[in-house]
Order: C-alpha cells, then sequence, then structure tokens
C-alpha cells in the first residue's frame, strides 16, 4: 500500500505535465493520456512517476518497470532544475 499526501499527490501531477510538455514539443512524440508513442505510433509506453529517498540520486530510470524515479526533495527546487533532471531521466527512457 502506498500511502502519498496531497502536495505528493500535486507535485506527481506537475511532472507527468512536464514529462508530457518535453515529450510533445521537444521530442516531438504524442501523448495520450499516461502515455506516449513511438515515433512510428506503433507502441506506446507508459508515463510512470514515482518518488524515492537516497542519498546521492536525483532521479533514474527503470527499464524493467518502465518506472521514472524523483527523489522527493525535488519538490522544493526551482524549475529549470526540475526540468533538466526530467529531461535526463527522460533521454535514458527514449534512448532504452
Amino acid at each position: 500500500m502506498f500511502t502519498y499526501s496531497k502536495a505528493t499527490i500535486q507535485f506527481a501531477e506537475k511532472l507527468r505535465q512536464i514529462i508530457r510538455s518535453i515529450l510533445t514539443q521537444e521530442a516531438k512524440l504524442k501523448c495520450t493520456g499516461r502515455r506516449f508513442l513511438d515515433r512510428r505510433q506503433l507502441i506506446s509506453y507508459p508515463i510512470q512517476v514515482i518518488f524515492y529517498n537516497h542519498k546521492s540520486m536525483l532521479g533514474y530510470f527503470d527499464p524493467a518497470f518502465y518506472e521514472l524515479g524523483f527523489h522527493e526533495k525535488l519538490m522544493h527546487c526551482g524549475e529549470e532544475k526540475l526540468y533538466s533532471i526530467v529531461r535526463h531521466e527522460l533521454a535514458h527512457y527514449l534512448f532504452f
């Protein structure tokens, strides 16, 4: 069972919006709800966001679960840093 605060749920939705924005505007991929399509629009992939608390990692992509993980402290960082970290993790996802 997962327990999230209202702030965490709002931040997760903000991250999904940032991810969709980067995918559509920068990577030129089509998004549908919580999924995005490959360039040929044949395969869709999930936009899964989770939070964690780790000493040294700010984000990661887990190819086994198609999951983007972000450190909980990113809720309090600036927009520019947040976008950079999301772009970095999306690059891992797209390269995979």
